[in-house]
């Protein structure tokens, strides 16, 4: 009981980052908010043994890639890809129902936690100037939207970053 109570209130938590970041305009936040909200609604079904409305759950992933796209040009998706942890068991649970009908109810199998962690991606990226897969990333400091292999990358990158470095940045 004390579990379904944990993961109510996460997906009342998700709930309000998602209204409040809409609100805000955060594009960002609006993304991963809603990622990571399907993502507790599935949870929670399953530890209440209740079932998820499949529309709902392609709804919020629809919604979340239209705002990530917005903020590609400002190169903020490394934010939205680090800050949305359950994308890859949300995107992994609806290739099971691939083809079903939005209006259909799922009941959902009860889910060990190794399951939903071991969806998610490893650490890395793509360096935002020479675009080599590199392993840990290294962020702007100003705005942390953007992430290279090192310093000299970041130096080399940092004639055209600068003109948006500034809109990025955390108010």
């Amino acid at each position: 009981a004390k579990e379904a109570e944990d993961w109510g209130e996460a997906v009342r938590v998700y709930a309000l980052a998602k209204e409040t970041a809409h609100r805000a305009e955060d594009d960002a936040v609006s993304a991963s908010s809603r990622i990571n909200l399907a993502g507790c609604l599935i949870i929670r079904a399953s530890v209440e043994k209740s079932r998820v409305l499949l529309g709902d759950i392609r709804r919020l992933l629809d919604e979340a890639r239209r705002f990530r796209e917005r903020v590609e040009k400002y190169h903020m998706q490394y934010v939205v890809d680090a800050d949305s942890e359950y994308k890859p068991f949300v995107e992994g649970f609806l290739e099971d129902y691939e083809g079903a009908p939005d209006g259909m109810q799922v009941a959902v199998e009860p889910l060990e936690w190794e399951e939903v962690v071991s969806f998610r991606p490893p650490l890395g990226g793509e360096c935002d100037h020479c675009k080599k897969a590199i392993i840990r990333l290294q962020f702007c400091s100003r705005c942390r939207g953007v992430a290279y292999c090192g310093k000299e990358c970041q130096k080399k990158a940092w004639k055209t970053h600068k003109r948006v470095c500034m809109h990025v940045a955390p108010p």
